[in-house]
Order: C-alpha cells, then sequence, then structure tokens
C-alpha cells in the first residue's frame, strides 16, 4: 500500500482526514501536525517532518494564504511575490531530498471572500501562476483546488478564508482524485 504525506496550512488540516477516509483501502496517510502556514515556516520544520514518513510515495503539499497576508494592515504581504518564487523553488528540492522516491503534488491556494480584508484574490492568482511556471516544469504535478472553491465561492466560510463543511468536501474529492491516479 502507498504512503501519501500532507504538508500545508490550515486548508490541508481540514481535508486531509477526508481524503484519509476516501482511500483508506488504498493508500496509508501521514502529515505534519502543525499548520505549514507560510513558505519558510515550512522549510524550516520540513526535515523534522519528513521524519514521520521518509519512505512516502507521494508528497501533496500546499502553502499560498499566510505567504500572501498583509498582516497588520501591511502595504507588503507577509512574504514578498519573488521570496514566494524563491522559497517554492528550494521547498520543491528539499522535499525531493528528504522524500527522494515520491511524486509531488502542489495544491494551488483556494480563493478568499473577495472581502477579505487582508488577503487578495489578485495576489493568490499571481502566487498560483508562479508555482505552477516553477514547478510544473520540474514533474511537479499541480492540483487545482484554486478552481474547485472559485466557481463554488459560497463554500467560504464567514471568517473569509476557510470553508464550510461542503467546501472541504468538495477539495477531499478533488484532493482523493489527484492522489488515486497515482496509486
Amino acid at each position: 500500500m502507498k504512503k501519501v504525506f500532507f504538508l500545508g496550512d490550515s486548508i490541508r488540516l481540514h481535508y486531509q482526514e477526508l481524503v484519509q477516509e476516501q482511500l483508506k483501502d488504498r493508500a496509508q496517510f501521514f502529515w505534519s501536525p502543525d499548520n505549514g502556514r507560510f513558505t519558510s515556516y515550512t522549510m524550516r520544520y520540513l526535515d523534522q517532518w519528513a521524519a514521520l514518513c521518509p519512505d512516502a510515495d507521494i508528497v501533496h503539499w500546499n502553502n499560498g494564504h499566510w505567504d500572501a497576508d498583509h498582516m497588520y494592515g501591511d502595504e507588503d504581504s507577509l512574504v514578498s511575490f519573488d521570496e514566494y518564487k524563491r522559497n517554492l523553488s528550494h521547498l520543491e528540492g528539499y522535499i525531493r531530498k528528504l522524500f527522494p522516491k515520491a511524486r509531488i503534488i502542489f495544491a494551488l491556494t483556494t480563493p478568499v471572500d473577495d472581502g477579505h480584508p487582508r488577503v487578495f484574490n489578485s495576489e493568490i492568482e499571481r502566487n498560483n501562476e508562479a508555482a505552477r511556471a516553477i514547478l510544473e516544469p520540474r514533474g511537479v504535478i499541480i492540483n487545482d483546488l484554486y478552481s474547485v472553491i472559485k466557481s463554488n465561492m459560497q463554500y467560504i466560510g464567514p471568517d473569509k478564508t476557510h470553508m464550510l463543511d461542503e467546501g472541504y468536501q468538495a477539495l477531499a474529492k478533488q484532493v482523493s482524485r489527484t492522489i488515486e491516479a497515482l496509486l
């Protein structure tokens, strides 16, 4: 049975167990116990989390909301666009080193409600385009979670970032399909 390892932010924390349930007879699932937050945070702890399942066959990973967050009303996002691109490149390389036999899937960042005060879909879209441009040529599979929610914005909950149950079900279904294609 193949082993799947999840890395990522709080969006991932909400769908990982749903995916595990959907594919329980097809794969074993492992994940970092921590919210991966932004790309720099994921880089900092990646080696510790990788030790939980170093022989993973598939790594499903995301980062994005925190990177694009304009905390405390700052003009600049927490992680600049150039730093985000550089971090994605480094993370992809580190994941390959730490999980040498794994296929890598990167999940595009989901949209936020248009009224979100600190995160903007225009920046998420720009970051997602950059992720595709950087990661696809390296053989990383792109899982378009952005489109799943963009076509169903009613799935976004009152905090304008996280999903309602129906949204997490839709994301889990998409993640399961993407992983299942590699099993």
